[in-house]
């Protein structure tokens, strides 16, 4: 055989393997009916690590009494929920705590002997029984799931003055302030 001859049958059995490979090698079917085939989904979710707010607050007009029944206890339900915003995505929670001022009228001060507040809320919220405002306390906390935005359902205050109250008409402020809960 000459070299030329060698070349081309060398061609045709090079050919012809390929050709019997690719009749022997196995096809891929499409999947067969009611066979499933699962995809996947994903999601960036990124919080703001400043986006923590207190967006309303209950206010409490005490309404009037007389000084022969300053000792009495009045109750009242405030107005206005306390809301919290709290969008860090995180789940570190949150306190949110209450003091009031001395309430004045002109150059008198209220002689208030106790003053409380009661908050309402439901999970992942927790609110607060008879947290005495007179110094600083809690009144609601966010727990670890408290993302989002979410209120108490109801806020009651008692206040209690003292029998040397003076007649007038008194005010005051109550400043909530709301904490990082680190509550992990």
């Amino acid at each position: 055989m000459t070299k030329n001859t060698q070349k081309i049958t060398a061609i045709i059995v090079s050919v012809a393997l390929t050709g019997a490979f690719a009749i022997s090698a196995p096809l891929i079917a499409n999947a067969a009916v009611n066979d499933t085939v699962n995809g996947t989904t994903s999601l960036t979710l990124t919080g703001d690590t400043t986006a923590l707010t207190l967006d309303s607050v209950p206010s409490f007009a005490w309404g009037s009494m007389t000084t022969t029944a300053a000792q009495t206890q009045q109750n009242i339900t405030g107005t206005g929920d306390l809301q919290v915003t709290d969008g860090r995505g995180g789940s570190t929670g949150y306190t949110v705590t209450a003091v009031a001022s001395n309430m004045t009228s002109g150059d008198d001060t209220l002689p208030v002997t106790a003053m409380s507040i009661d908050t309402t809320a439901s999970s992942p919220l927790t609110g607060a029984t008879g947290a005495n405002i007179l110094t600083s306390n809690t009144v609601l906390s966010g727990g670890v799931d408290s993302n989002g935005t979410l209120a108490t359902t109801a806020s009651t205050g008692h206040i209690t003055v003292g029998n040397a109250a003076k007649t007038g008409t008194y005010s005051g402020t109550i400043t909530y302030t709301i904490n990082d809960g680190g509550l992990e």
